[in-house]
């Protein structure tokens, strides 16, 4: 991390650092300190993330500047690497991913970041030619392919 200390990090530097650690956790096998220290930053980019007040209940995706766009996958990246942690009792693991899950799919509605055709898709449950489904998820933002994505995962596992 390059001497500073999480606590003394920017945002920028933190989330890299932190996004880096999810990369190799999703690559392959990493130590568990290495894992919970990525959740550690992210936790830590969320907080920075509200006392900076990057986001608002009332914007839109068009309201949101470019270089924080990214900021909006920390609940997604977080959720992700939650669920990497290893414990005898998954139950709190897995809630404590799903809370995360729940929380970024709430953000991608409220910014508008899905579209409503995706909206309406998930919530009839994806129905459709493939075609007209694949057809629609080549139109969307990175986040909002994200989002389906997820969506499907909470679908596959019954949530």
């Amino acid at each position: 991390m390059g001497g500073l200390a999480m606590e003394e990090m920017p945002l920028s530097a933190l989330f890299e650092q932190a996004r880096k650690i999810h990369l190799a956790a999703s690559e392959s096998g990493v130590d568990q300190d290495v894992v919970k220290k990525g959740c550690e930053m992210f936790q830590k980019c969320e907080d920075m993330i509200g006392k900076l007040a990057l986001f608002s209940s009332n914007e839109t995706k068009e309201d949101i500047s470019t270089n924080n766009l990214k900021y909006l996958l920390v609940p997604y990246y977080l959720a992700e690497l939650t669920e990497k942690i290893i414990q005898d009792d998954r139950i709190p693991i897995v809630k404590a991913s799903y809370a995360k899950l729940k929380e970024f799919f709430s953000l991608c509605e409220a910014m508008e970041l899905v579209p409503d055709e995706e909206l309406e898709a998930s919530s009839r449950g994806g129905s459709g030619a493939p075609a007209d489904r694949r057809a629609l998820k080549v139109r969307f933002s990175p986040v909002s392919f994200v989002y389906i994505l997820t969506r499907m995962k909470f679908k596959v596992f019954g949530f």
